[in-house]
């Protein structure tokens, strides 16, 4: 009876796992997106193109010098410039997955007083939830509209096009410049 005590927070984590998982994904409007095409030139109209892919359906964030075109569920929304009052980003990381990661390995350390398998077992699978947290990043970009409502947001993970790597600093040319170009036309 006291063995089946250390699987209680096991059983536990699994229920939460598969209940984040499942509300995760209900609210797929902030998926992070796989890029499929992510081009900046401060010298084209179309200066800034992001095009991703999440639970099967594609976003859109494409940026001229006057109108953010956003596209995400079928639902295309067309934002001018000079109506954006602030663009925030930044880089977001999965908390869940440290804390789940926590919580195996002092599962698996108190089940090792019954079964050192069970303890092995917990331990290597927190050890592998918090090597997936320090490795999940994905950047973020927050557009306001009006008395800073949020309108909408874009969130996206590290990724290879076309051989260019698009990380944190092709992340930070991008949200500068869409910064610049909406400061330019509101002066």
């Amino acid at each position: 009876m006291d063995s089946f005590m250390f699987f209680i927070p096991f059983i536990v984590v699994v229920i939460l796992s598969i209940l984040y998982t499942a509300l995760s994904r209900k609210n797929s409007s902030n998926s992070i997106l796989v890029l499929k095409e992510f081009y900046l030139n401060e010298n084209e109209d179309e200066f800034l193109i992001i095009k991703g892919k999440s639970s099967g359906s594609i976003t859109s964030f494409i940026c001229n010098k006057k109108v953010l075109k956003y596209e995400s569920l079928g639902i295309k929304y067309n934002i001018p410039l000079n109506n954006i009052t602030c663009i925030s980003s930044g880089i977001n990381k999965s908390v869940i997955l440290l804390v789940l990661g926590i919580i195996f390995i002092i599962a698996g350390i108190g089940a090792s007083i019954y079964s050192f398998i069970i303890a092995g077992i917990g331990v290597l699978i927190g050890c592998l939830l918090i090597i997936l947290y320090a490795r999940s990043k994905s950047f973020q970009i927050n557009i306001f509209i009006g008395e800073n409502k949020p309108m909408t947001a874009i969130m996206m993970k590290e990724g290879v096009i076309d051989g260019q790597k698009i990380d944190n600093a092709k992340f930070d040319l991008a949200v500068n410049l869409l910064n610049k170009t909406v400061l330019e036309i509101q002066s």
